[in-house]
């Protein structure tokens, strides 16, 4: 979860100020920078939430990946390992070829994961 407090501080790193409740009427500034304008912090949430949503994309992407690693090693006894490679490069791709959202959960939305291979 995004807070406001933590968009302050990638607005103003190391900034002195107190926020209560995650409220930004109720800020005290007490640093010598400038208060972050309200444009500027919904900016930086929407950067803020596609970083995050990238992040969890990726943790999910390497766990699929972890899964099948063991597809990958020489002794494999099955012959659908060319199946299987094309579906762990897809999985590397998917970071490049989508941009994740996230819902209220934070469960991802707009990702067209690969199939496994049967």
């Amino acid at each position: 979860m995004i807070t406001i407090f933590d968009v302050i501080l990638e607005l103003r790193p190391n900034a002195s100020f107190v926020l209560k409740n995650n409220d930004l009427s109720t800020i005290q500034w007490n640093d010598e920078r400038s208060i972050p304008t309200q444009d500027e912090i919904d900016l930086k949430i929407i950067e803020m939430k596609k970083n995050y949503a990238m992040n969890v994309l990726r943790r999910k992407r390497n766990r699929l990946l972890f899964q099948s690693d063991w597809r990958m090693t020489n002794d494999y006894p099955y012959g659908d390992q060319e199946l299987w490679k094309t579906y762990r490069q897809k999985l590397r791709d998917i970071t490049s070829t989508c941009n994740p959202e996230l819902d209220e959960f934070e469960n991802l939305l707009n990702i067209n994961w690969p199939e496994k291979p049967n």
